[in-house]
């Protein structure tokens, strides 16, 4: 059975540099994505001492999301692109790219649309902690998502202002 992926727009309210823009939720299985993580995330950030960063999440900017943009498929935006990831969720205290980047492997093929090898970059493998093996945090719980490529571009398109 496939996963099932869906695009809400919502207003920035974070006091970002998107405050009162156009914003994307991601709902996975009728679940938002940042709840997800976030119950992932949450052992780990208590563990530092800062429970409150688990799930720090905000979507990204509905003209990175959003169809004609190819952002989540094969054309990353080079300002959320991390060496064959892509940021999904960014800060949510300031939204500037890069700050707190939540990344996945996007893999495009005819039939389907898999995300896999989820991490926060600054937490993960390759980032800032690569060298800190206390201060990474695992999303070995992350099972891949395999979405139909046709219901996957469905999402993209619908963009309601």
């Amino acid at each position: 059975m496939m996963d099932r992926i869906a695009f809400a727009i919502v207003k920035s309210s974070h006091g970002t540099v998107h405050e009162g823009e156009d914003v994307v939720d991601i709902f996975v299985n009728g679940r938002n994505i940042i709840d997800i993580i976030k119950a992932v995330e949450l052992p780990f950030a208590e563990r530092e001492g800062h429970p409150d960063t688990a799930g720090g999440y905000e979507g990204l900017p509905a003209d990175i999301v959003f169809l004609p943009s190819r952002h989540l498929l094969d054309q990353p935006d080079e300002a959320y692109e991390y060496g064959g990831r892509i940021s999904i969720l960014e800060c949510d205290s300031c939204g500037y790219p890069g700050c707190w980047p939540f990344i996945v492997r996007v893999t495009v093929d005819a039939d389907r649309v898999t995300w896999s090898d989820f991490e926060n970059y600054h937490r993960g493998r390759e980032g800032p902690a690569q060298h800190a093996e206390e201060r990474q945090w695992k999303y070995d719980l992350l099972k891949p998502l395999v979405f139909d490529r046709k219901q996957y571009e469905s999402e993209l398109t619908r963009r309601q202002d």
